[in-house]
């Protein structure tokens, strides 16, 4: 995240999003009110499903591709979508 001036608040964009999960603890008892969010108090499951996702994607990318050259059209096609959708997840 930018640094932020001191006392004007947060301004980060943010991916769209269909579950938005967020660490509880930092905010102690009284977690802001955030449309939409669900507070949580370990990431871990979330964290490890995502990176389960990422993997998907590069095992099925892979399995597109294997044994066509660079040049072939299809390899440029599959990178794309790779890098676009790990792009989506982070």
């Amino acid at each position: 995240m930018p640094a932020q001036p001191p006392g004007g608040g947060v301004d980060v964009t943010v991916e769209p999003f269909f579950e938005w999960v967020i660490e509880r603890p930092p905010f102690g008892e009284d977690p802001p009110s955030i449309p939409g969010a669900h507070f949580v108090d370990d990431l871990s499951p979330y964290i490890e499903r995502k990176q389960l996702l990422a993997e998907q994607d590069a095992q099925t990318a892979t399995a597109t591709i294997t044994g066509l050259e660079p040049e072939h059209p299809l390899f440029a096609k599959v990178q794309a979508v790779v890098e676009a959708r790990q792009a989506q997840i982070g």
